[in-house]
């Protein structure tokens, strides 16, 4: 557990867009805050630090799966809301089924009779 309040420990396990390492490891930080945890360590510079990882990652990633999710709701959830830009909002909003939920495609480019060339 020590080693996860490293801000370098997600960074040790994968350097891939696709990974939901640094949420994570930012829904333990803010868990650990939340249940005043933080008697010994800066959980407040380890949370802008990840969030500072999320942002990039969101700014690099434009699939809507559900890391993308997470990222945007661990950044508002943390109080980093204003530092997410509209596009990210509307493109999660656009993806959303009418269920409520989000499907596991992404379409990318319409192709013929109804079908979509996309990303899972």
């Amino acid at each position: 557990m020590r080693r996860q309040l490293d801000p370098g420990f997600c960074s040790e396990w994968s350097n891939t867009l696709k990974r939901a390492f640094a949420t994570h490891q930012l829904m333990g930080v803010t868990s650990l805050s939340m249940n005043r945890c933080d008697a010994a360590i800066h959980l407040g510079t380890l949370s802008a630090e990840l969030n500072d990882r999320i942002i990039g990652q969101l700014t690099l990633d434009w699939r809507v799966v559900d890391v993308h999710l997470q990222r945007v709701l661990m950044t508002a959830l943390t109080g980093a809301a204003p530092r997410l830009k509209p596009a990210w909002l509307a493109r999660l909003l656009e993806a959303q089924h009418p269920d409520g939920g989000w499907g596991g495609f992404y379409s990318i480019v319409p192709l013929a009779f109804g079908y979509w060339y996309g990303v899972t």
